[in-house]
């Protein structure tokens, strides 16, 4: 079974002042704040997520959390497969419009490819327009979630 992990961002409230083309269901939150934590827990959960990738940027970064990725033992390094929504910074031309049909193509054949890492960027980038979280503008809100769902959650 593949391993599916969304990129995950936790440097809020410390970068809502970079802006964001959409709005987070759960308004400008710190990523610190367990209930924030709890609902983003549940929400990969929903979504067929079995991990995150968080960033971190060294000792001196308040906006990560230090999370370490294993390291495989062999000398291969697995193939990984990535999917976005979308990207747009706020007030640009989108370099990769949003657009739930295609991020369900793409979502589609990424499950079908049954690589061992299969990648959603991101959950929570909210400068770069990239989020499968829930927003306001997005119907319904949780529609970039619904699509992982679909595709990575087995059937009861």
């Amino acid at each position: 079974m593949p391993t599916r992990a969304a990129f995950y961002y936790a440097w809020y409230p410390g970068h809502w002042n970079e802006g964001s083309v959409n709005t987070p269901v759960l308004g400008h939150y710190s990523s610190t704040d367990p209930s924030v934590i709890d609902q983003h827990i549940a929400w990969a959960q929903y979504a067929g997520l079995d991990a995150y990738i968080s960033s971190w940027w060294g000792p001196h970064d308040d906006f990560g959390t230090g999370a370490a990725l294993p390291v495989p033992n062999s000398a291969a390094i697995p193939y990984s497969e990535t999917v976005t929504p979308g990207w747009q910074k706020p007030d640009q031309t989108p370099k990769l419009p949003r657009d739930p049909v295609q991020f369900e193509q793409a979502v589609t054949m990424m499950a079908r490819h049954g690589l061992p890492w299969q990648l959603v960027s991101t959950l929570s980038e909210w400068g770069e327009g990239s989020v499968v979280e829930p927003a306001t503008e997005f119907t319904p809100t949780s529609q970039y979630l619904d699509i992982l769902r679909r595709h990575f959650v087995p059937e009861e």
